[in-house]
């Protein structure tokens, strides 16, 4: 909260009461709360003995949405097959499911700036064990990363032949 050169009073409820008064002179209160929910605080100011209406704050906490599932069907690629798409799918309507490559900090998807995307297209095949992870984001708060590990077989050499000649 902000003052006019006055003092800001917070409470518990819009009555003003000494008894409901949460803390004094203070342009900050912290909540104590933890769990998810909505609360209400209430800040007046006093300006020259001169107490303002109650102002209302909304306090907000948002449960963190679970891990997305992986929906992909294949988990072992050759070097040389088409790269395949990936998807995990959100369990919340309005959550964004992003991409991070192994290291779990870089966006996988480079063609967004903020690696949303429920589809991910590999672009290349890499031999070897690949994992990547995808969490589901709603309204601004990140779940837990679900990984998807798959492995990609190296391109085979080509055989040795020897021509044959026949009678």
């Amino acid at each position: 909260a902000i003052s006019e050169n006055g003092f800001i009073t917070w409470y518990a409820d819009a009555s003003r009461t000494k008894a409901r008064m949460l803390k004094t002179n203070s342009a900050t209160y912290v909540s104590p709360e933890t769990t998810t929910g909505r609360y209400s605080y209430f800040a007046t100011q006093t300006v020259d003995g001169c107490q303002s209406p109650v102002a209302e704050v909304q306090y907000r906490i948002i449960g963190l949405p679970s891990a997305p599932e992986i929906v992909t069907n294949e988990y072992h690629y050759c070097e040389y097959d088409n790269p395949p798409a990936l998807k995990a799918v959100s369990d919340s309507v309005g959550a964004k499911i992003r991409w991070y490559l192994s290291d779990k900090k870089t966006y996988a998807n480079t063609e967004t700036t903020d690696g949303f995307g429920e589809v991910y297209q590999l672009e290349s095949l890499i031999p070897g064990r690949n994992i990547l992870y995808a969490t589901q984001t709603f309204e601004g708060c990140e779940g837990s990363l679900a990984p998807l590990a798959f492995y990609v077989y190296a391109k085979p050499s080509s055989p040795v032949v020897n021509d044959a000649v026949m009678c």
